[in-house]
């Protein structure tokens, strides 16, 4: 939807990550050439009152891309969740993250879209990669969903950086997570990307 081509490259043996990025920005110097970086849920979040289904009618005042974990459609009215697509498996895996703040943007009357990008990384926790991001970005594209949640936190990355401004410059607005790391904590990506909207807790509740 927003032009170009992503490819996942596997590394080959014996080269480490830095040495293949530098090795494929010499044959490719025109393509983004980054790391697939691996990102978290941005998941401190108190989630107690929204555990039981909400049932009662809304009354529809735009939509909402959710870029999180899937979402559990029985928690939800009917006809509020519009699509849900999974980036990290052959269907979406309802978490209750993303059923959390599926179900914030439905109380306040906001259809959505759902990309659930995460999967497992190598240590068992959930994680999601630059590429699956980037691919739920260009979905929401695709889907002229005119703004996208992203309550994940992680690294800087060429790849996603691009996805991002090609999505500001069609005119997306997007709001990402900037962390729970305190006001000493490191940039979190995608919020820290210029045209993001950067959003935090300020106390504990």
């Amino acid at each position: 939807a927003s032009g170009g081509v992503m490819a996942r490259l596997g590394l080959p043996r014996g080269v480490g990550i830095d040495a293949a990025v530098a090795q494929l920005a010499q044959v490719a110097p025109d393509a983004i050439t980054t790391p697939n970086n691996i990102y978290r849920s941005a998941q401190t979040m108190r989630t107690s009152a929204l555990r039981q289904p909400m049932r009662r009618a809304v009354r529809s005042r735009g939509m909402l891309g959710v870029i999180d974990t899937g979402v559990d459609v029985s928690s939800l009215p009917s006809d509020t969740l519009l699509s849900q697509h999974a980036f990290a498996g052959p269907a979406p895996i309802a978490r209750e993250h993303g059923s959390a703040v599926a179900s914030i943007a439905v109380s306040r009357g906001v259809r959505v879209h759902v990309a659930d990008v995460f999967g497992h990384s190598a240590d068992g926790q959930l994680a999601a990669s630059a590429d699956r991001i980037a691919a739920a970005i260009d979905w929401m594209i695709a889907h002229r969903v005119a703004v996208l949640n992203i309550s994940i936190e992680g690294p800087n990355n060429g790849a996603l950086a691009e996805m991002v401004r090609r999505a500001a410059e069609r005119g997306h607005i997007i709001v990402a997570a900037a962390g729970n790391g305190g006001p000493a904590a490191r940039p979190s990506f995608p919020a820290a990307f210029e045209g993001v909207t950067a959003v935090t807790a300020i106390d504990e509740s």
